[in-house]
């Protein structure tokens, strides 16, 4: 193989979801995708942004911990060998050459080469965070929350459309992509979940809609208020803007898988391009390789979305920006079942029209040998870059967020970044 290929609720716990739909009269079978737990300091200011304000974000969350040691290989670590690693072992010749003399893209990412040889691509290895735990639900619920507090049940980005000055407060502002609200998205700010647009509408008569977006009682009436409206808008808006992934063509050549995913992000790139979304979620599940490890159908699948979206949002290039989130990397060492376990540090990739492209923490300046042992256990990659410090600088260098909005997000950013400065200086990736 050539070294080079072609890449191109309803309240709280007392009263479920499920509860509150069943309740509802009017509404039909859909997912009402919203969170309105609204303690008092979280209530939705008034809109503060102007209406054409265009920076947008994509998160895609590679659910079960993606193996990073695999995805961007460290070739400069002579620890990466088939000693380490009898199957999963990528050889020179195959893997993807990234041009710093040290990192090597595994081969079924290979629709990512184009996109990275445009510089608008930035891959961000050894991301975690200190004392990081191996448990999936507890390391998605930091990431998404953007705090070590798993108590806390107010995601990162609804904080973020909270406080942010260059978020909408106001009509259809964020989504997720996605039949469940991810914990990233949820908090005071509604935000609806679907996945099939055309679906997603109220069933029955219109004095019964009307109702149910118009009136409610008891001490909740104005949360419940909220809700109803940012519900009705986003359903009016997917009707009036003709938002059906089906119907919808895409430009410049650009060509979605048709699997679920890949059906996700054209779905993310027509919210992007017809409606005033900003900030979109998608889940993208199947990580957590235990056994018989392959990136065959994973990696080629974010590959190819990556390669999608950035020819199809060609017109507003300069103001998205795309990455992906994951719990945790893999072990060094393959298991005796032929994949990974639990680890550490993984890698991002982080791309957009801002971005300055390259690879960041895998080159012989920041990698020493046998560096996949780094933990303190000695058996895992050490993280050199905290999550939090990733998305801060997306916050802060493509939005224009001030550091009260990162603090706000990102709870007390600037008390873990004096503590630990290395773990949160700028990499200048955007």
């Amino acid at each position: 193989m050539e070294t080079k290929k072609k890449m191109t609720a309803f309240l709280s716990s007392n009263l479920h979801r499920r509860d509150f739909l069943k309740a509802s009269t009017g509404l039909g079978a859909l997912t009402l995708g919203f969170n309105t737990l609204c303690p008092p300091a979280f209530h939705r200011r008034a809109l503060a942004a102007p209406l054409d304000f265009n920076k947008k974000l994509l998160f895609i969350f590679l659910r079960g911990g993606m193996d990073g040691i695999n995805a961007v290989i460290p070739r400069g670590d002579s620890e990466y060998n088939d000693t380490n690693r009898p199957t999963l072992f990528v050889s020179e010749a195959e893997a993807i050459d990234l041009g710093n003399g040290f990192a090597q893209l595994h081969p079924d990412f290979y629709e990512m080469s184009d996109l990275y040889e445009s510089g608008d691509l930035a891959i961000v290895h050894r991301v975690g965070y200190s004392g990081q735990s191996q448990s999936h639900f507890d390391s998605q619920q930091y990431w998404e929350n953007g705090t070590l507090d798993r108590r806390l049940e107010v995601g990162i980005f609804n904080r973020l459309i909270s406080a942010s000055d260059h978020i909408r407060k106001e009509g259809f502002s964020a989504a997720a992509i996605s039949s469940g609200l991810p914990v990233a998205l949820r908090g005071p700010s509604p935000v609806p979940n679907f996945v099939d647009p055309v679906d997603f509408r109220f069933r029955g008569d219109e004095n019964s809609i009307k109702k149910f977006v118009g009136q409610a009682g008891g001490e909740y009436r104005d949360l419940l208020y909220d809700t109803g409206v940012t519900l009705n808008e986003t359903m009016t808006v997917l009707r009036n803007n003709n938002i059906n992934p089906e119907t919808y063509e895409p430009v410049n050549g650009a060509s979605y898988s048709s699997s679920s995913f890949g059906q996700k992000c054209k779905l993310a790139a027509q919210l992007f391009k017809e409606t005033d979304a900003q900030i979109l979620g998608v889940n993208f599940g199947g990580w957590d390789t235990h056994t018989n490890q392959s990136f065959d159908n994973l990696g080629s699948q974010v590959a190819r979305a990556y390669e999608a979206l950035w020819k199809d949002l060609e017109s507003q290039w300069k103001d998205v920006v795309i990455f992906t989130m994951t719990e945790f990397g893999r072990t060094s060492r393959e298991n005796g079942s032929l994949g990974t376990d639990h680890a550490e540090a993984t890698a991002m990739f982080v791309a957009g029209g801002g971005v300055n492209g390259g690879v960041y923490n895998c080159d012989a300046s920041t990698w020493r040998d046998g560096d996949m042992f780094s933990s303190s256990s000695g058996r895992y990659l050490r993280p050199e870059t905290d999550f939090r410090s990733v998305l801060a600088e997306i916050f802060r260098n493509h939005l224009g967020d001030s550091d009260d909005v990162i603090n706000v997000a990102i709870p007390g950013y600037d008390g873990l970044a004096a503590e630990r400065p290395s773990d949160y200086r700028p990499l200048g990736f955007i």
